[in-house]
């Protein structure tokens, strides 16, 4: 659980912003972004993963900020793990790097204990794609350049155990173009 003493009790608050917390249940903010996929269909589903990028680009930003005091900056696997930390600290599962390699723009997040997996793989998924749009931020703004998921996968919905895989942009294009077939031009 995340320690927030300090912020109800305004120690340290530079502004107003830093004395607000909301806390929510997880099937709450699930029905909230739910209206919007239903009210809107794949459109609210991409304002949900549009709005979660935007958050944990937002994160990455302020924890640069905060962490600049430090004598040492952090290498991008450190930042990627600090800020991974604080996802979890949200209540938002147990969230791990699994694989990085920050040469070949691809990494690997593991999530277990995902609040957010009910109905994942269907169109009432709207906390997985918040989820899954700010964690595509997160490591957006840690490699300092635009990924994208390659394959997302749910390894056991009752458990909330997913494995994210993301990209370089890129490197998905290159990898398509070599998996599409030939044609050979006509004579």
């Amino acid at each position: 659980m995340i320690n927030v003493s300090h912020l109800v009790n305004g120690e340290n608050a530079k502004n107003k912003e830093d004395l607000s917390i909301l806390l929510i249940k997880a099937k709450s903010f699930v029905n909230m972004v739910s209206y919007l996929t239903r009210s809107f269909g794949t459109p609210g589903l991409s304002m949900v993963y549009s709005m979660g990028k935007e958050n944990g680009a937002e994160e990455v930003q302020q924890l640069r900020r905060d962490l600049k005091k430090l004598e040492r900056p952090l290498v991008k696997r450190e930042l990627l793990d600090k800020a991974l930390q604080r996802v979890s600290q949200m209540g938002w599962g147990k969230v791990s790097i699994g694989e990085f390699d920050a040469i070949g723009g691809k990494l690997s997040i593991n999530i277990k204990h995902n609040p957010f997996s009910e109905g994942c793989g269907t169109s009432e998924a709207g906390g997985c794609f918040f989820l899954h749009g700010y964690i595509a931020g997160v490591a957006s703004e840690v490699m300092e350049e635009p990924l994208e998921y390659s394959s997302p996968r749910c390894l056991d919905v009752e458990e909330g155990h997913c494995i994210l895989r993301l990209q370089r942009a890129a490197t998905r294009i290159l990898q398509q173009q070599a998996e599409t077939p030939k044609i050979a031009a006509a004579e």
